[in-house]
């Protein structure tokens, strides 16, 4: 900033833009901190659970794919064959 600008209004400006903007971070981490504890966390059991169902339809998918996947190759693979 140029020295013919540097007033004191500019610099209380500043200083009070600072003051609100480490409030407003203050503010912000106290708001989370308070909304974390409001907040119905899942039993180790439910999410034990959860876990294994997620891992037990990614294995079915993968079988289905897979499966899908042979049976599209042998299909061509045998229409190739057929000239």
């Amino acid at each position: 900033m140029p020295l013919s600008k540097l007033t004191t209004k500019n610099i209380v400006n500043k200083i009070n833009k600072k003051k609100y903007e480490q409030r407003s971070n203050e503010s912000f981490f106290y708001e989370t901190k308070k909304e974390l504890k409001e907040v119905t966390w899942p039993t180790k059991d439910i999410v034990y659970r959860a876990s294994l169902l997620i891992i037990g339809i990614v294995i079915v998918s993968t079988l289905y794919v897979m499966v899908a996947d042979i049976l599209f190759g042998n299909f061509f693979e045998m229409l190739r064959s057929i000239k």
